[in-house]
């Protein structure tokens, strides 16, 4: 899905969709274990706080970025 969002919707052509894609999802599969080790360290409560402040802020980056870009048009 995210491919065709960022074709279709973004503008992107597919060789650059399919890259962002893929830095994406080897990005969720390589993430889990060094944020699990820092989520030990600082614990229960503050990584939960950091996971839904970063949620937060990329759902709005995403949600600023496609309206500017489809004001430009």
């Amino acid at each position: 899905m995210i491919t065709l969002y960022l074709s279709r919707i973004l503008g992107f052509d597919d060789i650059e969709a399919a890259w962002i894609s893929g830095s994406f999802s080897a990005g969720l599969y390589l993430l889990p274990t060094f944020t699990g080790a820092l989520a030990d360290k600082i614990g229960f409560r503050n990584s939960l706080l950091l996971a839904f402040g970063l949620l937060t802020i990329g759902y709005a980056g995403l949600a600023i970025y496609t309206a500017i870009s489809l004001m430009v048009i």
